[in-house]
């Protein structure tokens, strides 16, 4: 199964792995639920800037998701990613109570559970690096 890659994102290398095609999201089945197991590496960094900007309007997460990629982030490859993150239950989008016409975006818990989940791998990558050392 491949698809092609959204804006800022990497060609997938794991063609086994099923897919949700209205959401890109790779899922695993765990005793018939499905769970999230992994994001591109664009969708997971948008999950980051949420976390480190709290909720935020459209713009504000594409300045700090700029600001963590180091690289000029365009509303065509960012809105249809975060969509996604919204479609796939990862992130709440909620109309602004101010202004009518904007969005305000912020984790779920289950994108708050995916990051929790992506650190620990990291973790326990470092920890592997240094030999148990930490």
């Amino acid at each position: 199964m491949s698809s092609k890659p959204g804006a800022g994102e990497r060609a997938r290398t794991d063609g086994e792995a099923p897919t949700d095609k209205k959401t890109d999201v790779r899922l695993e089945s765990d005793g018939g639920a499905k769970r999230l197991i992994d994001l591109p590496d664009y969708r997971r960094d948008v999950l980051l800037a949420l976390a480190h900007s709290g909720p935020a309007n459209g713009h504000r997460i594409m300045d700090v998701l700029g600001a963590l990629r180091g690289d000029d982030i365009t509303d065509g490859g960012f809105y249809p990613n975060l969509n996604a993150l919204v479609d796939a239950g990862l992130v709440e989008k909620r109309e602004n109570e101010h202004d009518k016409r904007s969005h305000e975006y912020a984790l779920s818990e289950r994108g708050q559970e995916t990051i929790r989940e992506h650190a620990q791998r990291i973790a326990g990558a470092l920890e592997a690096i240094d030999g148990g050392a930490r």
